[in-house]
């Protein structure tokens, strides 16, 4: 048989509960960081970061935070694209380290990093190739194809 101390103790927590719910924080999986990369370039050459395939599994908007100094804060940039400008006089094979953090709505984060290392040369990728040329006015207007070299 139950006291009429413990009925009285359980009907307390339960009128307790019933006022004040407890609620559970929301589930959310972190989002996933892509800073791109690695990246190469020539001394002075501005590099355009491409941290656009960043993503939350949920759904979830994500805002952008990139270290491009390299000094710990992610207080460089908020874009998903920053632009990072080489010095015009670093050495060649110098490696600059890079890194971003993805946040969603509840606060879940990610951090990735990448590379910009100085290069003599770039590899080629691709040539464009003239389609089509329009004149507008006092300017010209190039449409252009990308061919792969082989």
């Amino acid at each position: 048989m139950i006291s009429t101390r413990t009925a009285l103790a359980a009907l307390a927590a339960f009128v307790c509960l019933a006022a004040h719910p407890v609620s559970a924080a929301p589930i959310t999986n972190p989002p996933t960081a892509d800073p791109g990369g690695p990246y190469q370039g020539l001394p002075g050459m501005a590099i355009l970061l491409d941290g656009s395939d960043s993503s939350d599994p949920d759904g979830d908007a994500i805002t952008f935070a990139w270290d491009i100094n390299n000094d710990g804060l992610f207080t460089d940039s908020t874009s998903p694209m920053p632009v990072f400008t080489i010095g015009p006089a670093a050495a060649l094979g110098t490696v600059y380290q890079i890194a971003l953090r993805v946040t969603d709505t509840f606060g879940a984060n990610d951090v990735r990093a990448t590379t910009v290392t100085v290069v003599g040369e770039l590899p080629p990728t691709a040539v464009p190739e003239p389609a089509s040329l329009m004149l507008l006015g006092i300017g010209a207007v190039a449409v252009l194809r990308r061919r792969s070299l082989q």
